[in-house]
């Protein structure tokens, strides 16, 4: 059990600071990417329909 614990607490950190910052990162560019294409699509729904 120790031995465990210890081989999982000192590998564990760096692949999950890894997979968090992975994470973040490809949430931030799915949000942006999704509020630009909302924009451009509310653009465009905002300019066609007003005229």
């Amino acid at each position: 059990m120790t031995g465990s614990r210890r081989r999982g607490a000192s590998a564990a950190p760096r692949a999950r600071r890894v997979l968090i910052a992975i994470d973040l990162v490809t949430y931030c560019l799915v949000v942006a990417i999704t509020a630009v294409l909302a924009a451009i699509l509310i653009g465009l729904i905002a300019t066609g329909g007003g005229e």
